[in-house]
């Protein structure tokens, strides 16, 4: 193990659950939680590193391949032919739990469960052997209506962009950490349109009778995102809370201002602005 992340076991509370003596859990890991991957159907892993600090995900890209630093210690990462979502390659399981609370049309496209199910296992079998990188974390400030979530990746650029998109729980949080919602994201892995029921390789597809999201075939960090947005919005209107696609913040005078706009907009570079 390199030397960077053997730093990172000085400063942090990694410890492993006695539930995982039999699994190949990395040892720099930090708090592993109870639920582990065996209940998602996910065997034979090379190795599971979980809720990596910031230091270690950043080295691991570097000698993984993932991405490059340039001037001042950026990573760059390309993405290949997807520098942006792909929302046509977006699906929705048709299933009996959601199927009344979606609005079906030309954003919530239908992917049967038979599909869903077929390109799961797909997954399964893809990430047999292969290294996963996961991450514990919430959506949503609010505890009355946040998210527990888990992205499982197999890189850990994605992992990295987790952890820096999302509130990471405290430490002592993340042993008892019950995901609500759960990514697998396999960006090197491909559908194929003709038995997979997708339009193209790249496949986002969403199960909200399980919880679980599927993405591949794309490099795109934001499809992360986007997926666990999706299901806030999904989530939190049957709670009789409105979501919004928008940024906010408080003034001197206590009045908040709420920030509307498309992707790419200015909303959060406006609502971070300090003289505000």
């Amino acid at each position: 193990m390199s030397d960077a992340l053997k730093r990172t076991n000085s400063g942090l509370n990694i410890s492993l659950n006695e539930s995982y003596a039999d699994q190949t859990i990395s040892e720099f890991s930090v708090n592993p939680s109870c639920v582990g991957l065996d209940s998602l159907g996910l065997g034979n892993l090379r190795l599971q590193l979980w809720n990596l600090p910031t230091s270690a995900l950043y080295e691991q890209a570097i000698q993984n391949g993932e991405a490059q630093i340039v001037h001042l210690g950026p990573l760059v990462i390309r993405t290949g032919k997807h520098t942006g979502r792909a929302a046509n390659d977006k699906f929705i399981v048709d299933e009996p739990k959601s199927k009344a609370n979606i609005g079906w049309g030309e954003v919530n496209r239908p992917i049967s469960e038979s599909d869903f199910e077929g390109l799961n296992r797909k997954v399964t079998a893809y990430l047999q052997n292969r290294n996963v990188y996961v991450n514990d974390v919430y959506a949503g400030a609010d505890e009355k209506h946040r998210l527990r979530v888990r992205v499982i990746t197999e890189t850990a650029v994605h992992s990295l962009f987790v952890r820096t998109m999302f509130i990471r729980p405290p430490d002592s949080e993340l042993l008892s950490h019950h995901p609500d919602f759960t990514v697998i994201h396999v960006p090197s892995m491909y559908a194929n349109p003709a038995t997979d029921g997708t339009r193209s390789s790249t496949f986002i597809t969403i199960n909200f009778g399980k919880n679980i999201a599927l993405i591949g075939g794309t490099y795109y960090s934001g499809e992360i995102k986007k997926c666990v947005f999706t299901a806030m919005n999904y989530y939190l209107p049957l709670k009789n809370v409105m979501s919004m696609h928008a940024a906010a913040n408080v003034g001197k005078d206590g009045k908040t201002a709420v920030f509307f706009g498309l992707s790419g907009t200015g909303k959060t570079t406006l609502s971070a602005d300090p003289a505000r």
